[in-house]
């Protein structure tokens, strides 16, 4: 009874659209709050750069929304420190990206499991600083990356060292292990993973 599902919605699917019309959506879709894209799939996180912060924050009071996520996968994973501290800034809680490739992609077995651990190690200074200012980095599970295969899954789940660290979960990326699916989300579950954002 106490589950409930936080919608954010995406500025990705309005394209060039002004921030402000973007925002405009936000309560009507049913949403809490948003989730601001960069190019190339939007242009409204370029545009509150352009305007300003404290501009970009008269728009959310105007719209009663607030920032939710920065999806910021030219940034990658290793690239971030100063958009999860702009997200913080702006009342969010969260980063989106990709995991990129440590070495080979789409990996299962135990190259998955190494390759995990070694992403974990390189993230340490990163996922510290999330910890510190109490953000999320979600890491999506997207072909042609480190964290794709259903192995490379469970080990994230299984070897990921901080609260702060959480999957990005993109079932449409996962076409050829459909069947897997519930079991994956399961184990992130069990394995107590601090955050599932489902795509």
């Amino acid at each position: 009874t106490a589950f409930k599902i936080r919608y954010v919605l995406s500025s990705a699917m309005y394209g060039d659209m002004p921030v402000d019309a973007v925002l405009g959506e936000v309560k009507k879709s049913g949403a809490e709050s948003v989730d601001i894209w960069r190019k190339i799939h939007a242009t409204q996180r370029e545009q509150i750069t352009g305007m300003g912060d404290e501009a970009f924050q008269a728009l959310l009071t105007k719209h009663q929304t607030a920032l939710g996520v920065s999806t910021c996968y030219p940034l990658g994973p290793f690239k971030q420190d100063d958009e999860l501290r702009w997200v913080k800034k702006n009342g969010g809680r969260m980063t989106v990206c990709g995991s990129g490739k440590m070495g080979a992609a789409d990996i299962s077995g135990p190259e998955a499991k190494t390759q995990v651990a070694a992403f974990f190690e390189k993230l340490k200074p990163h996922y510290e600083l999330a910890e510190e200012l109490g953000m999320t980095m979600a890491i999506e599970n997207h072909k042609s990356s480190m964290l794709s295969s259903p192995d490379s899954i469970r080990y994230f789940a299984d070897l990921n060292p901080s609260k702060a660290v959480g999957i990005a979960f993109a079932p449409h990326h996962l076409h050829d292990a459909v069947e897997q699916i519930p079991a994956l989300i399961r184990h992130c579950g069990k394995a107590n993973l601090p955050f599932i954002y489902f795509q």
